[in-house]
């Protein structure tokens, strides 16, 4: 079973990561706070984990740091789900850890091209990315 941590202060993010890769097999956990963030990794040891940079007033960034410095985190990617247009600006994809990012609102084929990209999954399960994915 592949694990994966929705950290994002909109309800929707999760409901819609849920509604994408639950139905690939993943089972997925949700965290609205930057401060529940470390204890939910360690209970359950994500996959992946999507983080929302703008979390908690702005603390993406560091829990990437942090997470990228502890030896039983550092092997977590993590992708960041953001409405910034500009991610160029803020260097987002050369914090530490980073292995993508999403923009909101996002499609379906997206996220499951993102996960596909991790090399984590079955391959057999995205042999159909283009369904009906933008269906969302």
């Amino acid at each position: 079973m592949r694990k994966i941590l929705v950290a994002d202060s909109a309800n929707i993010t999760h409901f819609m990561v849920e509604r994408i890769l639950g139905k690939e097999g993943f089972t997925v956990f949700y965290v609205k706070h930057a401060r529940d963030i470390s204890g939910q990794i360690n209970q359950i040891m994500p996959d992946i984990l999507f983080l929302e940079p703008e979390i908690s007033g702005g603390k993406g960034r560091k829990i990437c740091e942090y997470l990228a410095r502890r030896p039983e985190t550092n092997h977590i990617p993590i992708i960041l789900v953001t409405r910034v247009t500009d991610t160029n600006k803020y260097n987002m994809l050369n914090w530490p850890g980073v292995q993508g990012i999403l923009r909101k609102p996002f499609k379906t084929d997206i996220v499951l091209e993102a996960v596909q990209r991790l090399n984590l999954a079955n391959t057999a399960d995205f042999e159909n990315l283009e369904r009906e994915s933008d269906a969302v």
